[in-house]
């Protein structure tokens, strides 16, 4: 059986509880809250955003995220 995921972010069903829609419940308060705001604030927000990441990428490079490795120990005790 294949872990449900959030369909906005990576978030699985064993750690958040999805919805029947398909978002976490971390999801759905941000989208809550968002659809509360009037166009010109989400527009500033998706602005603001924008050069947030540009900045992130400047400074960080071309940095590529790395998987985790389990130890074997960990897995017999986890698994």
């Amino acid at each position: 059986m294949t872990v449900r995921r959030c369909k906005l972010c990576p978030r699985t069903a064993r750690t958040h509880k999805i919805s029947r829609e398909g978002v976490c419940t971390t999801c759905d308060v941000a989208l809550i809250y968002w659809n509360k705001r009037t166009t010109s604030q989400k527009m500033r927000r998706a602005m603001a955003l924008d050069s947030f990441q540009a900045r992130m990428a400047i400074s960080l490079g071309n940095i590529r995220t790395m998987t985790r490795r389990v130890s074997k120990r960990r897995r017999v005790a986890h698994g």
